[in-house]
């Protein structure tokens, strides 16, 4: 166990340096000291190969002053159960590759969180702020950022979360996530569950939230939670994806602007049997797309899209709503649509399925 209350700096490598080969555990905490890495050393670095790995810092930054991540662990036991958690108390910088950065090549959980407010950097264009892996099938990640409020930027993405056939979740709280030359949040899996969770604090980046699944055959669902405003700045400013049978959701958790510089929100499942959803009647949220306002696409399953606020297309559609097959196609809501451009107002189209736009009572039909 090593306990840090002061300053610990590395005039030629890291702060605080550990290493397990075996399965023991390994436990760091920090307190108000600065933990200063240098020489393309991190802050802290923890390495184990199986074992345990908690990592708690405190108030005082933990840093690197050269190319090097801020706070970096790691589980390189490849039958290794042992988890690895990763608390912030303050502020994290990494100058090159991820201001916290996180994986392991074992079954365990790969966790970040934070218990108190603090900003998380990833300095350079080739950097996150926060990067959390795992290369194990049965591996899990997650990223919790609810329980502070804690501001992420990265050069490259604010967060980036990637799984393989377990679970990879994200959750923001009030604090901003902000991407620079990658994604805002970048969360994806090869057959496993991904959902993101954003809260009030804008998130930005080329896409605001890109999700995805890339299994084809696998069974994980891609979920997409909004609550708050979301902006993609070269692309779209949700965008979730499945290559997989499961569904794609982009649901409305509180009320925000959704805007892409491309289209507003595009879901998309390229399955046989796979289901879209883009559900915006829990809260008000208004959509801009530069493109379409929302694309929605399946090409086995249903497509359904339920808008809460005023709809903008650019050059293409208002909602824009396909099913390649024999899925059902549903479009609903309340609010305007608009398109600037020379688009559809709405577009819903299925190969050999149902349409149906508006609904008697409510919405489209009824208001």
């Amino acid at each position: 166990m090593v306990d840090v209350a002061g300053a610990v700096t590395g005039t030629a490598g890291a702060g605080v340096f550990t290493t397990v080969q075996g399965t023991g555990t390994t436990d760091i905490t920090t307190g108000a000291g600065a933990i200063t890495g240098n020489g393309g050393s991190s802050g802290i670095v923890a390495f184990g190969v199986g074992g345990t790995i908690t990592i708690k810092s405190g108030t005082g930054l933990v840093s690197s002053k050269g190319n090097a991540s801020g706070l970096f662990a790691r589980n390189t036991g490849a039958n290794g159960a042992g988890d690895i958690s990763v608390t912030t108390g303050g502020d994290v910088s990494g100058n090159d590759f991820a201001g916290v950065d996180v994986s392991s090549s074992g079954a365990g959980l790969v966790k970040v969180t934070a218990s108190a407010a603090g900003t998380i950097t990833g300095v350079l264009a080739t950097a996150d702020g926060v990067r959390a892996a795992t290369t194990n099938t049965n591996g899990t990640v997650s990223v919790d950022l609810t329980g502070a409020t804690v501001v992420v930027a990265g050069g490259n993405d604010g967060i980036n979360a990637k799984g393989l056939g377990g679970t990879v979740t994200v959750k923001t709280g009030a604090g901003t996530v902000t991407g620079g030359a990658g994604q805002g949040i970048d969360a994806s899996a090869t057959g496993g569950t991904v959902t993101v969770v954003t809260g009030t604090g804008a998130v930005s980046g080329v896409d605001g939230v890109l999700a995805v699944n890339t299994g084809v055959n696998g069974a994980g669902a891609v979920a997409v939670t909004v609550g708050g405003n979301t902006t993609g700045t070269a692309g779209d400013g949700v965008r979730a994806t499945s290559s997989g049978p499961a569904l794609v959701s982009v649901i409305a958790g509180g009320a925000g602007l959704v805007k892409g510089t491309d289209d507003g929100i595009d879901a998309t499942n390229t399955s046989a049997l796979g289901a879209v959803t883009v559900d915006l009647s829990g809260a008000t949220v208004a959509v801009t797309g530069g493109d379409d306002g929302i694309f929605a696409q399946a090409v086995g399953g249903d497509v359904s899209v339920v808008t809460s606020g005023a709809v903008t297309a650019g050059t293409g559609e208002g909602v824009d709503a396909k099913a390649s097959g024999a899925g059902n196609v549903f479009v609903n809501g309340v609010g305007s649509v608009t398109v600037t451009g020379a688009g559809d107002g709405i577009t819903a189209s299925s190969n050999t399925g149902n349409v149906t736009v508006g609904n008697t009572g409510g919405g489209y039909a009824g208001a």
